[in-house]
Formats: C-alpha cells, sequence, structure tokens
C-alpha cells in the first residue's frame, strides 16, 4: 500500500507550507508498524522534485523502491529525479525492458533529470 504524507506541520519555516511529501510504502499484509520504505518529494505549484528514496535493507530487492517511483511518477507526472534516484530508476527501467533516453545518461552530477 502507497500513502502519500503531506508534511505541513513541524517543518522548518524557511521551508514551503504544504510543498513537501513522504511517500510510504507499507506492507500489505500489515505485518509491519512502520513504513518499509520512503520516498521525499518537493512538489511545488510548478515543479516536483523526487529527492530520495529509502528502504530498509531487509526489505530490499522487494521492488519496493520500483512501487515508489511509480507512485509518484503517477501522481506527478512532471517530476524531476535527483541524481542519486535517477541512477537507480535507469537500473529499473533497464530491468523492466524500458530504454532510457541517452539524454538521461549524458547529465551530470548534481542536475536533475525528467524521465
Amino acid at each position: 500500500m502507497i500513502q502519500f504524507r503531506n508534511l505541513a506541520d513541524g517543518i522548518p519555516d524557511h521551508w514551503e507550507r504544504g510543498a513537501h511529501w513522504y511517500v510510504e510504502y507499507h506492507d500489505d499484509l500489515r505485518r509491519y508498524y512502520y513504513p518499509l520504505g520512503i520516498a521525499f518529494v518537493v512538489a511545488s505549484e510548478h515543479q516536483a522534485n523526487l529527492d530520495a528514496i529509502f528502504v530498509f535493507d531487509e526489505f530490499r530487492r522487494h521492488q519496493i523502491g520500483t512501487r515508489l517511483i511509480r507512485a509518484c511518477r503517477r501522481r506527478w507526472p512532471e517530476i524531476l529525479l535527483s541524481p542519486s534516484v535517477h541512477e537507480f530508476a535507469a537500473y529499473i527501467d533497464s530491468k523492466t525492458g524500458r530504454v532510457p533516453s541517452q539524454a538521461q545518461f549524458a547529465c551530470g552530477e548534481g542536475r536533475w533529470f525528467h524521465q
């Protein structure tokens, strides 16, 4: 189960209100009381950025990161991926047969990538 959680309270004063999201992956069978994976998204009115994805070590290679990226792409179709997330997404795309464009591989570190 994917849950989108807006971080409106308890964030630093300089952060834009309503723009910060946790996208959480929860076990469908509810065996755990915490999310098994989390994506961090900053989504303003004009742009969404997927900053990072974290998956607990014991749950890696269970397609949790893949599901988080797909859920974010469905909610924010024009989302940009951070360099580390882009590298992971390119790996996923190679496994699923989707071929990333040459421009996606040519971008340097520290830049955002459009998928």
